[in-house]
């Protein structure tokens, strides 16, 4: 069986491009990160948000079906992202969702 290319840098003697693909690996695990407690602490200014744009523009029996509806799509948008930073994959060790357990080992 031949080898298999991670894209991961070896555990040693890596050249500069490794390098620069191990740090592009962590700045991916970042912007997960961030993305995924942003659509999470949001909530509230998304669903105040759809409420106003609700209360103001749709007709009053349809603003409730609104909340519902952006509520959704939020909480699709959530496991969306929550997916993405549980399967980032460490350039490490290459387990994925280890982004808490060995959070010292990213530049």
């Amino acid at each position: 069986m031949g080898r298999v290319d991670s894209g991961l840098p070896p555990k040693t003697g890596s050249s500069v491009k490794m390098d620069k693909n191990y740090a592009d690996h962590w700045r991916r695990y970042k912007r997960l990160r961030m993305i995924f407690f942003l659509i999470l602490l949001g909530f509230p200014a998304w669903f105040f948000a759809a409420k106003t744009i609700a209360e103001t523009f749709a007709p009053p029996g349809l603003a409730d079906r609104i909340l519902f509806v952006s509520s959704v799509v939020w909480l699709a948008v959530l496991v969306i992202a929550s997916v993405q930073f549980s399967s980032w994959r460490c350039p490490s060790c290459g387990e994925s969702g280890v982004g808490f357990k060995h959070d010292d080992a990213y530049p």
